[in-house]
């Protein structure tokens, strides 16, 4: 029993033993399990975390890849647009043409909307030198004021970049010598000389500062408002016309006065006529639909200079499908603004007119429309962005918003929709195309032959004394008898008689009867009695001095400068008439030239040629200016007595037009 029971206690004692040492070696296990968990979890948790973290590295640096692709790509496409700007500078024939400036300023624009601020700020300071060198060729105020303004947004937006100064002395340069304001200028100087003493125009600006008289510094007062007062986007609400802070400088000037407001409405359109004082210069905008306000599409025009009359109607509520209203206030001291509510958008024209003086707006089909007599130009181009277009302000297709013209020059714009096919015509003017003409399905039916001068304008004199109003006269009636025998054109001829004509109704009639083909007829002269031959001109721009001149002497009836009709030539050279006139006048010098030989063999064939000639503005159709010879030649002026040979140059100029139809209908 001893044994037992002790056999007993040695067993307990054998199990008891192994059970607590498995016992411990499973609670280790579990301890070191839980361990190992734990690491594991931790350094899983680590890894994650890092893996995260490279993932978030790596996508940071392809995110700023990426940003630096797009930057470096918008630095290249700078680089280009700036070295396409340098190149436009130096081609004498491209730099004449708007269009090739407007297309730059345009691409500069879309860039600038995402450009960082480092480039966004030479975007800004290219813009101001592109409209600078602009209105070097228009001398429009349009440019002037686009130049001051991508100027202002350097110095202001950009205080700190090292085209800051630049911009501030070319502000200046512009205000000095475009505008002859000394006194503006000379608060940019002042102000480069104050802030920007490291700058790379400080020592220009003190050499100007020196140069102006002490009395004139004495008298200029800087103030931050008047410096970046120059051009001002549109601010005012619909519902109103604000004003802004009066400056000690506008009380100073001699205002215009916009004294009236006239509206004429009609069936397909209306005519809103603003008359001023004086000629004054404007600038205007359009604003597009605002349906999230329920504003209609506007147009606002800011008088320069001006001031409101007192007995003026300052709101005219119309509704006549055309217009909604129109809204007049003081915009500020020097400046009257006038906003129209445009019922839908549609074509408009705008112009300048003396006799009185006004700004004129035609509203609604522009084809219907009569010009407005006496003194307005009247005619209309399609213009600026002829081959850039930009959406219409809802919808559809427009030519893009253009230049207002100097002081007292034709300031005017025609939006028009144009179907994207005609466009693409337009903008590529190939050589080897069909004509325009013919792929819209035209006929000439209807011919103006305008005889030159007349009445009280005699034109050139022989040295024998003939007139040259009285030579173009019977060329003209000869012609217009020969088209109605052998064609059934109908025929129109600006005067029939020795009666005096404005060169501006001459174009007026064209676009009146709505003619196809418009026909001036100039006997030519110079200095230089040996001078002789047949040459045919045609709309456009030109370097060449021989050309000016005979653009001069023809244009000496005009009312308008030179310089005002070349700035909106820049524009009618791109356009579709250029084009045909050009067809027309080669074929009608090779009909004269070829006509007159039979006879005369010793006739010279001075080619066709272009300039810049009033009669021939605003047309709107082919057009060309026949010099038919040399009045001041004693040989030609001779010829010219004789009725044989006005009848041949009329028989000429026939051949040449029915060829030039005839070509146009293959």
């Amino acid at each position: 029993m001893i044994v037992s029971l002790m056999a007993i206690k040695l067993n307990i004692k054998i199990m008891v033993v192994p059970t607590l040492r498995y016992s411990a070696t499973i609670s280790l296990k579990i301890r070191m399990f839980s361990l190992t968990t734990r690491i594991y979890n931790i350094l899983y948790a680590r890894i994650f975390s890092m893996k995260r973290i490279v993932i978030n590295i790596l996508l940071l640096i392809l995110m700023s890849s990426v940003m630096l692709s797009a930057s470096t790509q918008e630095e290249d496409r700078y680089s280009e647009l700036r070295n396409r700007y340098n190149e436009l500078k130096q081609d004498k024939k491209k730099r004449q043409y708007r269009v090739y400036w407007s297309n730059i300023a345009k691409e500069l624009n879309k860039l600038s909307e995402t450009a960082e601020p480092k480039l966004k700020v030479r975007i800004y300071f290219t813009l101001g030198e592109v409209y600078r060198d602009l209105r070097k060729i228009t001398l429009s105020p349009y440019d002037f004021d686009s130049a001051i303004e991508y100027y202002r947004k350097v110095y202001t937006e950009f205080p700190n970049s090292n085209l800051a100064d630049d911009a501030l002395y070319y502000t200046g340069k512009l205000y000095l010598e475009v505008e002859n304001d000394t006194d503006t200028a000379i608060k940019f100087f002042k102000r480069i000389r104050d802030e920007y003493k490291k700058g790379d125009c400080y020592e220009k600006a003190i050499t100007i500062l020196n140069s102006v008289p002490d009395s004139d510094l004495k008298e200029t007062t800087t103030t931050k408002k008047e410096e970046e007062k120059t051009t001002k986007e549109e601010s005012v609400k619909p519902e109103e016309v604000e004003r802004e802070e009066t400056t000690q400088e506008t009380s100073q000037k001699v205002l215009s006065e916009l004294k009236e407001m006239k509206l004429q409405i009609g069936e397909s359109g209306a005519i809103c006529e603003l008359f001023t004082t004086s000629n004054v210069r404007y600038v205007y905008k359009e604003l597009p639909e605002d349906q999230k306000n329920a504003k209609p599409p506007r147009i606002y025009i800011d008088l320069i200079d001006t001031k409101l009359g007192a007995n003026i109607e300052k709101t005219k509520n119309i509704e006549n499908g055309f217009l909604k209203a129109i809204r007049l206030g003081q915009f500020a001291d020097n400046t009257v603004r006038i906003v129209f509510d445009l019922a839908s958008i549609q074509t408009y024209l705008i112009y300048t007119a003396e006799e009185p003086y006004r700004i004129v707006m035609h509203f609604g089909d522009l084809k219907n429309v009569k010009p407005i007599l006496p003194g307005a130009d009247g005619g209309w181009v399609m213009k600026e962005e002829d081959v850039g277009y930009k959406e219409k302000l809802p919808e559809s297709q427009k030519v893009e918003k253009v230049e207002k013209g100097k002081d007292d020059a034709i300031n005017m714009k025609i939006v028009e929709s144009v179907k994207s096919d005609l466009k693409k015509n337009i903008s590529e003017k190939k050589t080897d195309s069909i004509p325009l003409s013919k792929q819209l399905g035209l006929k000439v039916k209807r011919i103006v032959i305008d005889p030159g001068h007349g009445g009280d304008d005699t034109g050139a004199i022989g040295k024998s004394g003939l007139k040259e109003k009285d030579v173009v006269l019977d060329i003209a009636l000869e012609l217009a008898r020969i088209i109605k025998k052998n064609t059934d054109i109908e025929v129109i001829l600006t005067r029939d008689s020795d009666t005096t004509l404005k060169l501006s109704e001459r174009a007026a009639m064209a676009r009146e009867k709505k003619a196809d083909l418009f026909i001036s007829i100039h006997a030519n002269a110079n200095k230089n009695k040996k001078f002789s031959g047949v040459e045919v001109y045609y709309l456009n721009n030109t370097d060449d001095r021989a050309s000016q001149k005979v653009a001069m002497l023809e244009n000496v009836n005009s009312d308008k400068s030179i310089s005002d009709l070349k700035m909106t030539l820049l524009d009618l050279a791109i356009s579709a008439n250029v084009d045909e006139s050009m067809r027309l006048a080669n074929f009608v010098q090779g009909g004269i030239v070829s006509k007159l030989k039979q006879k005369y063999p010793d006739v010279k064939d001075r080619g066709v040629k272009y300039a810049l000639f009033y009669v021939l503005f605003g047309t709107e159709i082919p057009s060309i200016l026949v010099e038919t010879s040399f009045i001041s030649n004693p040989v030609e002026e001779k010829r010219f007595k004789n009725k044989e040979y006005k009848r041949l140059i009329a028989e000429g100029i026939y051949e040449g037009i029915i060829k030039y139809i005839g070509n146009n209908d293959l």
